[in-house]
């Protein structure tokens, strides 16, 4: 099934491009009185080094342009989110973030799977009354219109072969972002701009639950704890729609208060559920529920058959990798080597790591709770000490 997801991902893919393509040029070329041939196609010859040329060059712009349009499709979204009463709280091209803490405004490391840029403001209310098409739409806007702009360039001057390379490659790249962003399909695992404004203009209850996690990840930035948060921002019912980004989001911040306020086995129980078989998440989101589900079953019951089954060869990577940025990964490869392997040694790696980086990591309130969560593992290994010498 992932093979047939991944054969038809490049296929779109390749289709999208294509069409792009062939859009850009009609759009350069439409109006124009190209030049008649004079010349048999048989008499012409390739200039191969003006070729290779134009293909360095094309490749070059090309990554240029990449660069250039995520940072504007950000900038969108935080002018668009300022214009309808948002404000600002972190801005993140590829894994270098701004954030706005309670200090003011600082440089952190942070990345997200399947993103190369996110812009997170706080809503002006945290009802189904909040103003969610611009603050969404913002992106998609700013890539066409410099689309637009350099098509009109082309269309407008004779240009050499820079720039006339380095504009192709804005366009192309645009178009692209454009369409990857704003066409409400399920292209990659993370839902895109056109589809949350579409389960956004459909749902009042999402809009609630848009406007809440906004307020909560505000919150975090400014050193506030899950468990220290309004109680009516997270809401309790059951997950109902596993398709549904916002239906995810709600009960994954449910999962994580409960977890801040000690209530381990309600939060294991909710991560069970969504990583149940008949749960179509995505794989980032699964990952994660199966992150914290190895956390949780260690902190409970330690059941080491089921801690065998969760810690797969790929999960052990994920863990790892998203450790560069995650205060909470790290717990979990503490609560591991503490509480599953009983090696204090290569637990207090991590556990080192995390207390000299904990300034670093981009949520000062996840921080916080990460490092409490510690001293929960470093209490329960000692008791399974302690229990384990009086049962001798």
């Amino acid at each position: 099934m992932k093979i047939l997801k991944t054969i038809f991902g490049l296929i779109v893919g390749m289709v999208i491009a294509l069409a792009s393509v062939m859009l850009i040029i009609w759009l350069i070329e439409a109006g124009t009185d190209a030049p008649a041939e004079t010349v048999d196609a048989g008499e012409k010859e390739i200039d191969w080094i003006l070729m290779a040329i134009s293909i360095a060059l094309s490749l070059l712009f090309c990554g240029v342009g990449i660069v250039v349009h995520t940072i504007l499709h950000e900038a969108g979204h935080l002018l668009f989110g300022l214009a309808t009463g948002y404000k600002f709280v972190s801005f993140r091209i590829f894994n270098r973030m701004i954030a706005k803490e309670k200090d003011g405004l600082n440089v952190r490391k942070f990345s997200i799977v399947g993103t190369m840029g996110q812009c997170v403001m706080e809503p002006p209310c945290h009802t189904e009354q909040v103003p969610f098409f611009w603050y969404n739409a913002g992106g998609v806007a700013m890539n066409i219109l410099l689309t637009a702009v350099a098509i009109l360039l082309l269309r407008s001057y004779d240009l050499e072969i820079i720039p006339m390379s380095a504009l192709l490659m804005i366009a192309f790249t645009g178009m692209l972002m454009a369409v990857i962003n704003g066409i409400p399909f399920p292209i990659t695992d993370v839902s895109n701009d056109g589809r949350n404004i579409l389960l956004l203009a459909k749902n009042k209850g999402n809009r609630r639950h848009f406007a809440c996690s906004l307020l909560i990840v505000a919150s975090l930035h400014k050193g506030v704890r899950l468990r220290e948060m309004p109680k009516e921002w997270f809401d309790g019912s059951a997950l109902s729609n596993s398709k549904d980004v916002f239906d995810i989001t709600r009960q994954t911040l449910r999962l994580y208060r409960l977890e801040d306020e000690g209530k381990y086995v309600e939060a294991r129980k909710i991560a069970e559920e969504m990583t149940a078989k008949d749960m179509k998440l995505s794989q980032v989101i699964r990952n994660e529920m199966r992150c914290e589900q190895v956390l949780l079953e260690l902190l409970t019951e330690n059941r080491r058959e089921v801690v065998d089954t969760l810690w797969t060869k790929t999960l052990q990577s994920y863990v790892k990798a998203t450790s560069k940025y995650s205060a909470g990964r790290l717990v979990v490869l503490y609560a591991y080597e503490l509480l599953y392997n009983h090696d204090a040694s290569t637990a207090d790696t991590y556990r080192k790591t995390l207390e000299e980086k904990r300034h670093d990591f981009a949520s000062p309130g996840d921080t916080i709770t990460a490092i409490d969560i510690c001293q929960e593992i470093e209490r329960k290994y000692k008791e399974s000490i302690t229990e384990s010498s009086s049962n001798k």
